[in-house]
């Protein structure tokens, strides 16, 4: 799982450092050493575990690296209006738990 988070630091004051936003991305362990599967969201609801925003990557070429994963991440977040699996066992349920602290 990556976990990248933006943080605003006003006039580089580390001591006003501040988290503005948040994206995970987790392999969905259905690739293999070349091509990764990945599901990802930014935000969630503390209350129903549900992401903001979600997003789906199938086939990402690894060799590419992780800025362009996190590229082709938002790009499916923000444009592409994917659903998150709402079985109690999936992925991203799962990882939505484990990261609330509600983990069963």
């Amino acid at each position: 799982m990556l976990r990248i988070t933006v943080e605003l630091v006003p006039h580089g004051d580390e001591d006003r450092a501040k988290e503005i936003a948040q994206m995970v991305i987790a392999n969905d362990g259905t690739g293999d050493p070349y091509l990764g599967n990945y599901e990802g969201w930014i935000g969630a609801d503390e209350y129903t575990d549900e992401p903001a925003k979600f997003g789906i990557i199938k086939g990402h070429d690894r060799s590419k690296g992780v800025w362009e994963l996190v590229r082709l991440m938002l790009k499916s977040i923000l444009h592409e209006n994917h659903t998150p699996n709402q079985e109690k066992q999936s992925l991203s349920q799962r990882l939505l738990r484990r990261l609330a602290g509600r983990e069963e």
